[in-house]
């Protein structure tokens, strides 16, 4: 079975970073080392690894969806699996695991399968 993160297994709580003010960590999805029997690249892997825009919700901020334009209530929680916009986020490497720090309101859904998730460039036609 494929494992979805292929990150080092966290040992302590200190080393998964916490985020403050109104921000969303995010622990960005990372290509796996084998799609059925293709085994992918490691150039390819380290290309890919701070341009995906999915990933596992770590931590979020005390003032994330707080107020008056959050009506009803957060959009995402910790465990959850979220796409997010790339532009508004700030990539990180911490401890070996990439994060992605993320203004509340760029995280733009919920969804069960990073596997699932492709990216779509302007010139492709389905």
């Amino acid at each position: 079975m494929l494992k979805a993160v292929t990150t080092k297994p966290k040992t302590e709580a200190a080393k998964v970073p916490q985020a403050t003010g109104y921000y969303v960590c995010i622990e960005i999805w990372v290509t796996p080392d084998k799609i059925g029997s293709i085994y992918v690249p490691d150039q390819t892997k380290t290309e890919d690894k701070y341009s995906r825009p999915v990933g596992r919700v770590v931590s979020v901020g005390p003032d994330c969806y707080r107020g008056d334009q959050y009506p009803s209530g957060p959009w995402c929680a910790p465990e959850q699996w979220v796409m997010f916009d790339r532009g508004g986020a700030q990539a990180h490497n911490y401890f070996g695991t990439a994060y992605a720090f993320v203004p509340d309101n760029k995280v733009m859904a919920v969804i069960d399968d990073p596997n699932a998730h492709a990216r779509i460039n302007a010139g492709d036609r389905t």
